[in-house]
Order: structure tokens, then C-alpha cells, then sequence
């Protein structure tokens, strides 16, 4: 992937936070997935 679209892949799935650490990358995709599991969780259900 060349680098100006990884960099705008990364700023709309991290909310305009653009980095090119992948050690960085993977830390906020896994707290991020985290956070979305809890509030789906506790999301009242139908």
C-alpha cells in the first residue's frame, strides 16, 4: 500500500490520527475494537 493512502487510510479509521508506527497502529485498532465491544455490550438490546 503506498504510503499517502495508508496515511489516509489510518486518518478516517482513526479519526483523523494519522501515524505510521504499526506498533502504534495495532495498540489503538486493539483499544479501539475493545471499546466498541463494550459499548455494543452494554447497548440495550431490541
Amino acid at each position: 500500500m503506498p504510503m499517502e493512502k495508508g496515511k489516509a487510510f489510518l486518518a478516517y479509521r482513526g479519526g483523523c490520527m494519522i501515524t505510521t508506527d504499526p506498533g502504534k497502529i495495532a495498540e489503538n485498532a486493539s483499544l479501539r475494537m475493545r471499546r466498541i465491544n463494550t459499548e455494543l455490550a452494554s447497548c440495550p438490546g431490541p
